[in-house]
């Protein structure tokens, strides 16, 4: 794989944004690369383990673990993939700006499903498994009880 990283980040939001039936033109984010627990710190209010990527809210920033192999790696690829979800998420707001669990849980779902079909269009099934354990976790994660009103996807 010979291309550059504006090349890949560009390819990967016309899929995605093809895919959501989106075609307003948007800024590709600045991607910064960090350790694993350095996205942790950043991004999670609770211990949460090996952090490949985060894209916080209303932020031109997407930010990735720094181990990525992204240019050589298609698996790893489809990880910036997921965060790139989120990233068009925010700026077509297609869903509720506020973090509560189930705008979270839908959110997830979209980008877990956008992987899986970008995975699937380049004949990748090697780490399905992986992927699927992730979403189930968040299928089954319980929400509190206030969050049961919010609209999802």
């Amino acid at each position: 794989m010979s291309e550059s990283m504006s090349e890949i980040i560009a390819g990967l939001l016309l899929f995605i944004q093809s895919q959501l039936g989106l075609f307003n033109p948007i800024e590709p984010p600045h991607i910064e690369f960090l350790q694993a627990v350095e996205i942790a710190e950043i991004a999670c209010e609770q211990q949460c383990g090996d952090v490949k990527g985060w894209t916080p809210a209303l932020s031109d920033t997407v930010y990735l673990n720094q181990d990525l192999r992204i240019t050589q790696d298609i698996f790893d690829r489809s990880i910036i993939l997921h965060e790139l979800v989120h990233y068009v998420q925010y700026k077509y707001q297609l869903t509720n700006m506020p973090t509560d669990c189930l705008t979270w849980k839908a959110r997830e779902a979209q980008a877990y499903q956008m992987q899986f079909l970008w995975l699937q269009d380049h004949h990748i099934t090697s780490n399905w498994q992986g992927l699927h354990s992730a979403m189930q976790r968040i299928q089954y994660l319980q929400c509190p009880a206030a969050d049961e009103t919010v609209a999802s996807l």
